[in-house]
């Protein structure tokens, strides 16, 4: 319970930090972007990303379900080797991502 808490409250800052980072967001370019990420789920063809403000949009909307994900994985004690290799490549500066469309990220 307390973890949800806190990881809601700070979640809520990080969007807001990436968002000051990040072009401004087009919301109308955003839902396009958004069904037709939906869209190729039918028809295996890619969306297009041109719009860096539906980018910063789709960025920030899938922030929290991306980044408690990776927070999930680095908690999670089992199997080992997952929080490990998570780990490493942290140390290394490399991104980690979990989810995303079908198979665009």
């Amino acid at each position: 319970w307390l973890w949800g808490v806190w990881s809601k409250a700070h979640l809520v800052l990080l969007a807001e930090r990436v968002s000051e980072r990040i072009p401004p967001t087009d919301a109308e370019a955003t839902m396009r972007l958004k069904r037709s990420l939906s869209q190729a789920l039918d028809d295996g063809q890619m969306p297009s990303f041109s719009s860096s403000g539906a980018r910063s949009g789709y960025a920030v909307s899938r922030l929290g379900s991306r980044v408690i994900k990776v927070a999930d994985v680095l908690r999670a004690p089992d199997p080992p080797w997952v929080r490990e290799s998570a780990m490493a490549a942290f140390k290394k500066g490399s991104v980690l991502s979990i989810g995303g469309g079908p198979g665009f990220d």
